[in-house]
């Protein structure tokens, strides 16, 4: 397994989504942080799994969320870069 470290930049959307599910459903929030620490689970487990997009990123959806969790494979660190909405082209990232 690969450690997996959070970007500054991830850790403030995933908070911002955290408080925008919460918000429409109590427990909304907790569910959707828990998604996405099984997601970075299996991003540890499985680094390459993910689909590759440009310049080396790759991503993987949270289950139940329209979101994707942004992440490259640096050395023996795993650093997930952003958690976006489906609806963004990912594709265009790198």
């Amino acid at each position: 397994m690969k450690k997996v470290r959070f970007h500054p930049q991830a850790k403030a959307e995933m908070q911002e989504s955290v408080r925008f599910y919460e918000a429409r459903f109590e427990g909304l929030g907790f569910r959707f942080l828990s998604a996405v620490e099984q997601t970075s689970e299996r991003i540890s487990a499985h680094p390459e799994a993910g689909t590759p997009l440009k310049t080396g990123f790759r991503k993987r959806i949270v289950p139940g969320f329209p979101y994707n969790v942004i992440y490259c494979v640096c050395g023996k660190i795993t650093s997930i870069s952003s958690l976006l909405p489906t609806n963004i082209d990912v594709l265009a990232i790198g």
